[in-house]
């Protein structure tokens, strides 16, 4: 592979956003803040990067609004991959002549990824933000390969002027380790994530990756079952094959009771959803002459009849079309009151223990602190007896509001139960965490409600929690208990006061 070495020179020219980005997401020093800004700057990226963390195929429990949260939620090296991935989706130019080449490989390496992510979700263990990204960018090495050679012939060794008999030289004298050793050298080149460029060398031979992490080893039968399954999907393959593939997940990834027809229906639905997000076209525009001729004998064989239908079809269609996103903006207001408590409209307990568990486990990846505050209302038994319950409701409700005010967008305010309630504080330290927990109890003790002309003043105790998970480390639970603690502390040291986890 001595070539690939001289051809370094040749890898393409990415847009000075897309450079910046790749150094600082390989920078341990750039922060979320700079990383978020420097896509911002690009509404194309930022546009598609919200798009992706919203999508089916990351399934974010809720709903990613900023950049900043995008970037929070996929991470780093997810970041690094995906921004790569969009430019190269994009770029066109540097394929030479292979246009056509171009097209049908990112239309295959799109199926690819979906497999690929649609099978890791029927197995646990999985780090879901590098499979999609693995299986999108394995076999980039291809069309590396792909354009060498046609610069070496002077042609597109896929136009109808080159033969079938020259094209059948040039796959055949390839093998699948030359475009895996070269697409894993390129992603060497743009300092991608090594379990991305050891998928890159292997996932068309598993059986050669010799030790190496056994998450790592799990990404590589994953993609090479996805590139199988991918194929089966574009080629209709024959019951056999569809056999032989459903017998290499049971042997590859122990799945049992495996349903394929229901799989490559979910493949072809998440294909077409994920294709609009890398702008990938999997059919070709028609030219206007095509258009034209078209129209005009779709026209030459319509009569008046057949007119009269299409426009009652067309009125149902917008009819069903109309009632579906009807139906869409109630399930979507459905999925919003499942996490959310009606009284206060903070989240509920469920919810929060949900959120908590994922930024526990991010933070373990991220090597971060992630910090709790635990707070109660001081004495709200006596207040709910001396003005009534109603009152002791507007009075929660508008402590969710004064406490909004004290936190930033990205934290999680939710209702732990009767008067008490939770902030989770992603990537905040222990110094931190204490001074927002202290704005909290500031602008409440000077807050003053006013419930049906009951003018009322009250104060909290408040517990505050951090810990720097370690990979793997389950730490949701004694992070609750040790702000519950503090939290205690608070009231015996005489309420309206803030305690700090030791």
């Amino acid at each position: 592979m001595g070539a690939i070495k001289s051809n370094r020179q040749r890898l393409p020219l990415l847009p000075a956003v897309a450079q910046k980005i790749l150094a600082q997401t390989g920078d341990a020093g750039s922060g979320i803040e700079e990383i978020a800004f420097t896509i911002s700057r690009d509404p194309s990226l930022a546009s598609k990067t919200l798009q992706f963390a919203n999508s089916p195929i990351w399934g974010s429990p809720r709903r990613v609004g900023t950049v900043r949260q995008a970037v929070m939620i996929l991470g780093t090296e997810a970041v690094r991959s995906l921004v790569l991935s969009f430019y190269l989706v994009a770029t066109e130019q540097w394929c030479g002549r292979n246009s056509t080449f171009h097209r049908r490989f990112w239309e295959r390496s799109l199926a690819v990824a979906v497999a690929t992510a649609s099978l890791s979700r029927l197995i646990q263990g999985v780090e879901q933000e590098k499979v999609f990204l693995s299986g999108l960018l394995a076999n980039i090495g291809e069309v590396f390969l792909v354009e060498r050679f046609s610069r070496a012939v002077g042609c597109d060794i896929l136009d109808s002027s080159f033969s079938g008999g020259q094209q059948a030289v040039f796959w055949d004298g390839l093998s699948k380790e030359d475009h895996g050793e070269l697409g894993a050298e390129v992603g060497e080149v743009w300092n991608l994530p090594r379990f991305l460029t050891t998928v890159m060398r292997y996932h068309t031979s598993p059986e050669s990756l010799r030790g190496g992490e056994p998450g790592v080893k799990m990404l590589v039968d994953l993609v090479f079952l996805g590139e199988f399954a991918a194929g089966i999907w574009i080629a209709r393959a024959s019951r056999p094959t569809v056999d032989r593939f459903v017998g290499l997940t049971s042997e590859l990834l122990g799945i049992e009771n495996f349903e394929p027809d229901d799989f490559f229906k979910k493949i072809g639905n998440e294909v077409e959803q994920t294709a609009e997000i890398f702008g990938i076209r999997r059919r070709p525009k028609l030219s206007n002459e095509d258009l034209l001729q078209k129209s005009l004998l779709r026209l030459g064989q319509i009569n008046a009849k057949h007119l009269s239908r299409i426009h009652e079809l067309e009125k149902e269609y917008n009819q069903a079309l109309a009632q579906a996103r009807v139906l869409e903006n109630e399930n979507l207001k459905l999925q919003a009151l499942a996490n959310v408590d009606g009284l206060t409209k903070a989240y509920n307990h469920r919810f929060f223990k949900e959120f908590l568990s994922q930024e526990v486990q991010r933070a373990a990846r991220q090597g971060c602190f992630i910090s709790l505050i635990l707070m109660d209302v001081d004495n709200f038994k006596p207040l709910n007896d001396s003005y009534g319950h109603q009152v002791g409701d507007a009075i929660l409700r508008e402590l969710c509001q004064v406490t909004k005010r004290a936190i930033r967008e990205y934290d999680l305010l939710a209702r732990y139960g009767g008067e008490e309630f939770a902030v989770v504080l992603p990537e905040t330290d222990l110094v931190e965490a204490a001074r927002i927990a202290e704005r909290i109890r500031n602008l409440v003790q000077e807050h003053i409600f006013d419930c049906r002309g009951n003018l009322i003043k009250i104060t909290l105790s408040l517990g505050v929690a951090a810990f720097r998970p370690k990979p793997d480390e389950r730490i949701s639970s004694l992070l609750i208990e040790s702000a519950d603690q503090s939290m205690l502390q608070a009231k015996l040291n005489g309420k309206n006061c803030v305690v700090v986890s030791a």
